[in-house]
C-alpha cells in the first residue's frame, strides 16, 4: 500500500476519537440504499495515531452533540469504505498500527456502537489477507476480542456489545480456518449464543449484521461437521427471533442466511425445504432496477450447494448482462460479490471468482490468435515461430508462459486432448498443468483451445486455480456454459 496506510491510519484514529456515547445506534455502511455512494469527504487531521484516552478511555455517559454524531457517522461510513477496498487487497498493517495504542484500544473499548462496527468489519476483511500476513491478523483479531470482552464487562446488557465480542472471536475462528488450524465446535457455539442473546427481545440493528453473523456461522457448518447440530438448535432460535426485528432488507437477509444455514446443516435430503425456502425469501430482492448485490450472493451460494448435491431447487444461477469482445466472443459473470471482471489487458477478458472468505480461488482469462498470423514465443533461448492453427504450439506458449508467470514447481502435466467444453462453442483441445506458487499453495491450470466458428480466429480459455478451490464448482461449470459467439449479422461477410 506504500504511502496510503498512514493515512487510513488517521482515518481509523479520527473514527474513534469522536466516539459518542454508549446509546448510538451502529452505523451500518454495509446497508446503504441500493445504488448509493458513499459520501466524499476531506482528509483527516493531522496525527500519529495514538488517540490518547488513557486506560479508562471515554466517558460513555458523556452527551453528544448532533453535530458531532453526523460529523461521526460520515466519518466512520468513509473509514468503512476504505477498510473494504484497501485491508480486503492487501496490508493488515493499518490495524496493526491501530491496536499498538492503548489509548486506542480504551476508546474503542467504552463505546459499543464504534466497537460492533470495527469487530464486524474486521471479521469480514482480515481473514482475506494474503498468506504471509494472517499470524499478523491472527494477533489482530485476538486484541479485538481483548478490546470486545472488556467492552461487554463494562456494558453487560448492552447489545451491541454483545454482537462486537460475536464478531471479534468470529475473526479469530475465520483466520483459524484459513490458516488450516483445527477450530472446535463450541467456539462456534459461543459465537452463535451471543448472536441469539443480542437479538433476543429487541434488535441491536436492523439484521445486515446478524445476515453477516449467520453466514459466517453457516462456515462451521461446512468445515465443522461436530458444529452442525448445536448449530442447528440455535439457529432454530434464531428464526423465531428475526421476525421481530424491523421490517426491511437486513431482517429478510438474516433469514435466509438461517435457512441456507440449516440447509447445509441437515443435508440435502432433509434439507431441501430449508434451501426452497431461502430462495423464497431471496426472491423480491435479485430482480429489478436495482437488485441487491448481497441477495444475488446468497442466492448463487444456495443453487451452488444445491447443484453439488444434485438437487433440483427450481431456480438457475444469476448473471450479469452479457459482454462481447471485438471478436465476438461474449461472457457474463455470476451476479453478486463473488465473481469479478478484471478487464482486458492483454486479452480478451479476464474474470476472478472469490470464495466465501473472500480469498481469491479462480482466474479464468480468455486469448485469441489471428490466423494468417505467425507467433514468436521463446523456449529455452531458442526462438519459436507458430500460427494459430498449431494448437500443440499455443499449448507450449501458455505452459511457457505459466511456468514463468505463476508457477514456482511443475509436478504434472497433461498434453492435448479433445474435451467437451462450453455448451455453446466448439469441442476443444485441453491441456493441463499443476504444481505449486509463490506462496506453496497447490495450483492448476487449465486450457482450452478451440476455434471460432464465426471468423478467423484461435481462442484459448485458461483457467487457473489456486490454493483451497472448490474441486467442484457448479458456478464455474455455468459460467463456462455461458461462453457464446456473437452471430454474425445477415449479409455481413
Amino acid at each position: 500500500m506504500g504511502i496510503r496506510a498512514p493515512f487510513f491510519i488517521r482515518m481509523l484514529a479520527l473514527a474513534v476519537l469522536l466516539a459518542p456515547s454508549a446509546d448510538r445506534s451502529i452505523v451500518r455502511a454495509d446497508d446503504p440504499e441500493p445504488g448509493a455512494d458513499p459520501e466524499p469527504g476531506g482528509d483527516p487531521e493531522p496525527g500519529d495515531g495514538d488517540l490518547g484516552g488513557g486506560e479508562e478511555g471515554a466517558n460513555p455517559e458523556a452527551p453528544m452533540d448532533p453535530k458531532q454524531k453526523a460529523k461521526l457517522d460520515k466519518r466512520i461510513k468513509q473509514f468503512i469504505e476504505m477498510f473494504k477496498k484497501f485491508v480486503h487487497n492487501a496490508d493488515v498493517s493499518i490495524v496493526t498500527e491501530f491496536l499498538k495504542y492503548k489509548g486506542n484500544r480504551a476508546l474503542l473499548s467504552s463505546d459499543p456502537g464504534n466497537c460492533a462496527t470495527l469487530c464486524i468489519e474486521a471479521a469480514g476483511y482480515l481473514a482475506a489477507a494474503p498468506k504471509a500476513q494472517l499470524e499478523d491478523a491472527q494477533k489482530a483479531g485476538v486484541a479485538f476480542v481483548e478490546i470486545a470482552q472488556k467492552c461487554l464487562d463494562t456494558h453487560k446488557e448492552d447489545r451491541l456489545a454483545k454482537v462486537a465480542l460475536a464478531g471479534a472471536q468470529t475473526l479469530t475462528i475465520r483466520v483459524d480456518l484459513a490458516m488450516a488450524k483445527p477450530v472446535s465446535p463450541e467456539r462456534f457455539v459461543a459465537v452463535a449464543d451471543l448472536l441469539v442473546d443480542a437479538y433476543t427481545g429487541g434488535t441491536a440493528d436492523s439484521g445486515s449484521i446478524l445476515a453477516k453473523g449467520i453466514g459466517w456461522l453457516r462456515e462451521g457448518v461446512d468445515e465443522v461437521a461436530a458444529a452442525r447440530a448445536p448449530l442447528i438448535e440455535r439457529t432454530d432460535k434464531l428464526i423465531v427471533v428475526i421476525p421481530t426485528l424491523p421490517e426491511g432488507p437486513g431482517r429478510e437477509m438474516a433469514l435466509a442466511q438461517a435457512r441456507l444455514l440449516r440447509a447445509v446443516a441437515l443435508g440435502p435430503v432433509k434439507g431441501k425445504a430449508d434451501g426452497d425456502a431461502c430462495l423464497k425469501v431471496l426472491a423480491p430482492f435479485i430482480g429489478g432496477a436495482q437488485p441487491r448485490t448481497d441477495a444475488q450472493t446468497l442466492h448463487n451460494e444456495t443453487v451452488a450447494w444445491a447443484k453439488r448435491n444434485k438437487l433440483l431447487l427450481g431456480a438457475d444461477f444469476l448473471f450479469e448482462r452479457a459482454t462481447y469482445s471485438g471478436t465476438g466472443i461474449g461472457w457474463a459473470v455470476p451476479s453478486g460479490s463473488r465473481w469479478e471482471n478484471l478487464g482486458s489487458d492483454g486479452v480478451l477478458f479476464a474474470v476472478q471468482e472469490t470464495n466465501h472468505r473472500g480469498r481469491i480461488v479462480r482466474r479464468i482469462e480468455c486469448d485469441f490468435f489471428k490466423w494468417g498470423f505467425v507467433y514468436i514465443f521463446d523456449e529455452d533461448g531458442k526462438e519459436v515461430r507458430i500460427g494459430a492453427d498449431n494448437s500443440k504450439g499455443l499449448a507450449k506458449k501458455a505452459y511457457l508462459d505459466a511456468k514463468k508467470k505463476e508457477f514456482v514447481t511443475i509436478t504434472g502435466q497433461k498434453d492435448l486432448v479433445k474435451a467437451p467444453f462450453a455448451k455453446n462453442l466448439a469441442q476443444a483441445q485441453m491441456f493441463e498443468v499443476v504444481g505449486t506458487g509463490q506462496d506453496g499453495d497447490y495450483l492448476r491450470l487449465r486450457g482450452y483451445i478451440f476455434k471460432a466458428k464465426e471468423g478467423a480466429f484461435t481462442y484459448m480459455v485458461r483457467v487457473l486455480e489456486m490454493g483451497d478451490f472448490p474441486k467442484v464448482d457448479p458456478e464455474l461449470e455455468a459460467f463456462l456454459d455461458m461462453l457464446s459467439e456473437k452471430p454474425k449479422a445477415k449479409g455481413g461477410k
